[in-house]
């Protein structure tokens, strides 16, 4: 829920953002940490990791999005707490920062890898011709997976 009113939010203050194309892509990058990097909810909640997973994806596809966007769109929730984005716990126990420090200090070195596999899908998700220079993904031999040649 917490996606879906943070885009709302981020279509009205912002309205030459295309949000609804990243929604499917930021559940995705949710869906990775839950499943790979679930310490990253250790002592956090599931907000701060969806605030970070939105402007993950929007760096990925260049979209002019900040975090200071998003916490306005946050902002606008019933019921949110500042100590959201302004007190998120760090790597070290003990330690916090603001949201840009997670994302920066904690996030991005555990997501950095599946943010980057996520650019090949640019060009089709923003709905922009792929050019000469980016060839079609070819099916690899007997085993049913894509492989990109970019």
């Amino acid at each position: 829920a917490t996606l879906e009113a943070v885009a709302r939010g981020l279509a009205i203050g912002r309205p030459a953002i295309k949000v609804p194309p990243v929604l499917e892509p930021v559940r995705r990058v949710i869906q990775y940490v839950l499943t790979n990097h679930h310490d990253l909810l250790d002592y956090r909640n599931l907000d701060q990791v969806v605030l970070v997973a939105i402007y993950g994806v929007c760096k990925i596809y260049q979209m002019d999005v900040t975090f200071k966007d998003l916490v306005q769109a946050y902002k606008a929730l019933a019921g949110v707490n500042p100590s959201t984005w302004l007190e998120v716990p760090l790597a070290r126990p003990g330690s916090f920062g603001n949201i840009i420090a997670f994302y920066n200090d904690v996030f991005v070195p555990r997501c950095k890898d599946y943010l980057h596999g996520m650019k090949d899908a640019t060009s089709l998700l923003m709905g922009t011709p792929r050019s000469a220079a980016a060839p079609e993904p070819q099916a690899a031999p007997n085993t049913g997976m894509t492989a990109s040649t970019l």
